[in-house]
């Protein structure tokens, strides 16, 4: 039977996994460090790669930040962004500066497969306020047709507004003899 220490034997001891401690061994036994020092130029590069990741980190959280402002209907939070940002690499590549008009595309596609949770309140307002700006389109383009214009008016129109007006006017008095009878 062994001693008590016996039970403790195999507890791993987080001083193992040290880098410091494993170069020590290393040395120890006649091999190098686990990693090499670097040499001047492998710095350069390595600072150089370290600084473009950077850049490309700052301007792809710019491109959220604005492409949240231009949807509120979007929800920030994790499961939306793993989703958003899956479906980004898959599209675009991974670890690239993206566009706002990839962000653009790439919420298209996730609401194609309709894969992101949208704010349905937000989405109503939303619709509720496109609805109301076609009624009021609508509204002008039918009291533009509806008007009269004086003869003073007419003279000063161009000819194709003047044809278009006629246009309107014949098909009025066509749909009204049309609802009447005919012309018999």
């Amino acid at each position: 039977m062994g001693a008590v220490g016996s039970y403790t034997r195999f507890i791993p001891n987080s001083a193992d996994a040290d880098e410091f401690n494993q170069n020590l061994k290393r040395a120890h036994d006649g091999l190098g460090p686990v990693r090499p020092t670097l040499t001047a130029e492998e710095i350069k590069v390595a600072y150089e790669d370290a600084l473009a990741a950077d850049e490309t980190r700052t301007n792809n959280f710019q491109m959220s930040d604005e492409f949240v402002l231009l949807h509120p209907e979007f929800i920030d939070h994790a499961k939306n962004g793993e989703q958003f940002n899956a479906t980004l690499n898959v599209m675009f590549g991974a670890n690239r500066a993206y566009t706002l008009d990839q962000f653009e595309r790439c919420y298209q596609v996730c609401l194609a497969n309709n894969s992101l949770e949208l704010d349905k309140a937000e989405i109503a307002k939303q619709e509720q306020a496109a609805a109301k700006e076609r009624a009021k389109a609508a509204r002008a383009r039918r009291a533009a047709e509806a008007r009269v214009f004086s003869e003073s008016e007419l003279e000063t129109m161009s000819i194709e507004e003047v044809r278009k007006y006629e246009d309107r006017e014949i098909q009025k008095r066509n749909q009204k003899s049309g609802e009447e009878g005919g012309y018999y």
